[in-house]
């Protein structure tokens, strides 16, 4: 009997075990690359990726390369009168990540989240044959796997080693308008938008050679980042047209047709010609390009604080050390001397922190602008107004004293923040005795909001009926201080100072765009009849620059805020 019931109760042990086996999945739980949150963010554009087999360091496909895309669908949007606008009917969000990269093929596992977020696509493995010829994707979504892309040979190539490598190239479609046909509003067009999100398990960086992607437009070129490499700029060199880079192994092979986004001077060139007869440097002579005819269509979305921007969107292997993004673009300290008598000292003495804090959104493509975005400038000014004096004085100055910049590359599109400062004073006295220090600790955040655009509208038969530009702006201001005061004097003295700094904070971005301002903020202090007193006048004026190819435009918004604040007063008897 025992024994009867032993026999069963492990009978029942195992039918348990096997049940709840037979519940859990054998296989390795699956992998979630990228957060559907972190696919709407950063920067993507189009064109192509490579792969060199010759020279594997020239490549951007490498195993274990993880390239984040989103997949963008157009349409037109009918706003009166048939005149119709490009419009995103809808987007998805996904990733590809390289198992494996050959001449004759690519092994790739991809992820899609719909616009909710929700996964709606996925493969583990998808084996990707290598075409001949143009990018064939009309053949490439009648196959297992992502319907937007391509794996083919680089053909119509300005250089060989294009020409003798392999393109992983991203749909990018036109608006089928050509001929008597006209636009309709239920025809759509799709572009595949990319970054490369990791670099491969062998790589050193997301960008071989500085080379950021091989570009939309036919020949396919280099687009390449200058502030991958050492810059020559000198005075023989003529900035209009020049860009000269000292030799090292790290540069690729340049050749005319190339673009290269000129982060030190925010603009898209084109090499017309390669002098390398220097044995230390080679010099390009270029031509003024379109950002459109490198990169296609570009998106930008940041916000933070710009530390946390580069931290979370940049590859730090690629900035080199004097581009190293800090906390504080600025942390400045100096003096000015006014009088330096036997009889009479004064000086102004300052310091300046200033720090970078922005929001960005950007959409361009070849028939649409639009960006709009937040950007400001935290600072904490200390100007305290030194006097040791027994005879009066007056003395006025002004000259530019620094101009911190930074430059840094997100997703290998370069992003240019400048604020060029000149400081200024104007100080009179009329006294018998002093010693006088004052001046206050401000912390100032000065700014704007800006929502900013330009389109091609379209009439029948795709006729380009012009380009309409928006814009609008508004200016930041805000400020708190602390007062420092300590004095000694024996008649009553009259004094007046006007101190203050001049700066044109700026952010150029993907080489096309640059909003900047113009602020004067200035302080006044009053000593007369024993009342001190101190007011602090500030102004912002702004202007927003773009260069698209289809459009050239100057906003200029004007002043966007001006505010006149009375810090101080007090009676010193």
């Amino acid at each position: 009997m025992k024994t009867r019931l032993f026999v069963s109760m492990m009978f029942c042990v195992v039918l348990l075990i096997l049940s709840v086996s037979s519940c859990v999945n054998k296989h390795h739980p699956r992998v979630v690359r990228i957060a559907f949150e972190e696919l709407q963010e950063g920067v993507f554009y189009s064109g192509s990726l490579m792969f060199d087999p010759s020279d594997p360091s020239y490549s951007h496909l490498h195993k274990g390369t993880l390239i984040a895309f989103q997949d963008i669908v157009y349409g037109w949007e009918d706003i009166g009168d048939d005149v119709y606008v490009p419009i995103i009917i809808k987007t998805k969000y996904g990733y590809m990540y390289i198992r494996d990269v050959h001449e004759e093929y690519i092994k790739y596992e991809y992820l899609l989240y719909g616009p909710d977020g929700r996964i709606v696509e996925r493969e583990d493995s998808v084996f990707l044959s290598v075409a001949a010829g143009e990018a064939d994707f009309l053949s490439a979504s009648e196959k297992v796997g992502f319907c937007g892309i391509a794996y083919h040979t680089g053909v119509n190539a300005s250089h060989s080693v294009i020409s003798n490598s392999y393109l992983l190239s991203f749909i990018h479609e036109m608006p089928e308008t050509v001929g008597e046909e006209e636009i309709l509003p239920q025809e759509e067009y799709r572009r595949v938008v990319f970054r490369i999100q990791q670099a491969g398990i062998t790589q050193t960086s997301h960008y071989p050679k500085g080379v950021v992607a091989i570009s939309a437009s036919n020949p396919k070129s280099h687009v390449i980042n200058s502030s991958f490499h050492h810059r020559v700029i000198n005075g023989a060199t003529d900035l209009d047209d020049e860009v000269v880079f000292l030799k090292t192994g790290h540069l690729p092979e340049f050749a005319p047709g190339d673009f290269i986004l000129d982060a030190e001077h925010g603009v898209v060139r084109k090499i017309e010609s390669v002098d390398d007869s220097d044995p230390s440097q080679i010099t390009l002579g270029t031509t003024k390009a379109n950002l459109v005819d490198a990169l296609g269509t570009i998106i930008i979305k940041v916000e933070g604080d710009l530390s946390e921007i580069v931290k979370k969107h940049a590859a730090r292997n690629d900035l080199f050390e004097s581009q190293n993004v800090r906390v504080e673009l600025l942390n400045l300290g100096w003096a000015v001397k006014i009088v330096d008598l036997l009889e009479a000292h004064a000086r102004i003495v300052n310091s300046y922190v200033l720090y970078a804090d922005v929001s960005i959104s950007l959409h361009k493509s070849i028939d649409k602008f639009s960006s709009s975005g937040r950007i400001s400038f935290p600072m904490t000014l200390r100007s305290i107004l030194e006097i040791d004096a027994m005879v009066g004085f007056e003395k006025e100055d002004s000259h530019k004293l620094v101009e911190p910049g930074i430059t840094f590359s997100l997703s290998g599109i370069p992003i240019t923040i400048s604020m060029p400062i000149y400081a200024f004073y104007e100080v009179s006295a009329d006294l018998a005795k002093l010693e006088f220090e004052f001046g206050p600790e401000l912390k100032l955040e000065l700014g704007f909001n800006y929502d900013v655009g330009a389109e091609v509208r379209y009439g029948s038969k795709a006729l380009a009926l012009g380009v309409h530009a928006w814009g609008d702006a508004s200016g930041i201001f805000s400020h708190s201080e602390d007062m420092i005061l300590d004095y000694k004097y024996d008649t009553s003295p009259r004094l007046s100072s006007k101190i203050g700094l001049k700066a044109y904070p700026g952010v150029t971005i993907a080489c096309v765009f640059r909003p900047d301002m113009e602020i004067p903020f200035d302080l006044h202090a009053f000593l007369e009849d024993d009342k001190l007193k101190l007011d602090l006048e500030v102004e912002g004026h702004m202007e927003m620059r773009l260069d698209m190819g289809i459009y050239e435009h100057t906003w200029r918004f004007g002043k966007v805020f001006g505010y006149t604040r009375h810090l101080y007063e007090k009676d010193l008897w």
